[in-house]
């Protein structure tokens, strides 16, 4: 997910006010949920039968994917897409994974990161965001850190911020959070973790499809064991539901994505080893800005790795008990609301 905090830091080293006229037509937030839930209520929920989870390990059987000549670019983005789509179909319906993402952005020669861990193991899930304060030429745009929660059988996810977060020079994480019961928050993001979630999981907010495949590229590793991937995306298209966001977060209204260029690496079974994007975007307050992300992604699989109680030193704990009191409380709340209109 690219961070609304790029933008805002841009604003706040400018230090300008809002005010330029709109050279492209962006989707409002409005207009960008309605076509979200309408994606969301036309996608049908699988029977319980019917829901199908596998572990990586339990993939015994080679991906069959047949690399076309690199002169027919049709055929090389219908066959790079089709191993795409495959990965994510896996990522949304094994049990248990962990994603480590290391989002770098650079903007007028200051940086900004931000580390995200989200582990899931069978029907649970759980979600590290952190991004400290940037402090730089007397100009301070604050960060956050938050931990997110999210069971299957639960109503909603929830979430804690904590008061203080740092990321060392190894992109280790680190956050201070207060007692999880008394700062307990519904987040209002969908989540889709399991297979029984709907719609279909994807690993990018940018919108990848042969429409918006400009070129790509398919290569296989014989020695490593996997496929790599690059996409050259149409910026216009594939930032459809980005540019919302990047214009208001940067008070840029001409803001725009530039190239946006995916790097995917997947293992022969189908599930995704790495995932990297590089997005260039620009825009104009009185000066031009330009700005980079660097959004790269590992994944493991390994039942250590995706330990959730590890992540947390012990935070898991709570943040998992306040989610469910939250959770029962809501359902007694409704209960009794619905007994009272009877």
């Amino acid at each position: 997910m690219r961070k609304i905090f790029i933008a805002m830091m841009v604003l706040a080293v400018v230090g300008l006010f809002a005010g330029c006229e709109k050279i492209e037509e962006a989707l409002s937030a409005k207009e960008i949920k309605a076509e979200q839930d309408e994606k969301y209520n036309e996608a049908e929920t699988p029977e319980k039968e019917e829901i199908v989870v596998i572990n990586e390990e339990d993939v015994q059987t080679k991906v069959n994917v047949e690399i076309p000549d690199a002169d027919d670019m049709q055929a090389v983005i219908k066959a790079a897409y089709e191993l795409f789509v495959l990965a994510n179909q896996n990522d949304q319906k094994c049990l248990r994974r962990l994603a480590y993402t290391r989002n770098l952005v650079s903007t007028m020669g200051i940086e900004a990161r931000n580390l995200i861990i989200e582990v899931k193991n069978n029907e649970e899930y759980l979600k590290y965001d952190f991004q400290p304060d940037v402090k730089k030429l007397g100009i301070t745009v604050e960060g956050h850190a938050k931990a997110t929660y999210a069971k299957v059988g639960l109503d909603k996810a929830y979430y804690v911020e904590a008061r203080d977060c740092v990321i060392d020079d190894d992109w280790q994480g680190y956050g201070v959070f207060d007692d999880a019961e008394g700062t307990l928050a519904i987040d209002t993001d969908r989540l889709y973790f399991h297979a029984s979630h709907k719609p279909l999981y994807c690993v990018t907010e940018a919108v990848v499809s042969p429409d918006t495949i400009e070129s790509a590229t398919l290569t296989h590793d014989d020695a490593g064991g996997y496929y790599t991937i690059v996409f050259h995306l149409k910026a216009k298209k594939a930032s459809k539901y980005l540019l919302h966001n990047l214009r208001e977060g940067s008070g840029m209204n001409d803001a725009k994505y530039e190239s946006i260029t995916e790097t995917i690496e997947i293992w022969d079974n189908g599930f995704f080893k790495s995932f990297l994007s590089v997005d260039k975007w620009c825009g104009t307050k009185v000066i031009k800005i330009s700005s980079t992300i660097h959004y790269e992604t590992t994944y493991s699989y390994s039942a250590d790795d995706c330990d959730l109680a590890q992540y947390s030193n012990g935070y898991y704990a709570d943040i998992k008990a306040a989610a469910e009191k939250a959770n029962a409380d809501a359902l007694a709340q409704k209960d009794e609301e619905q007994q009272d209109a009877a």
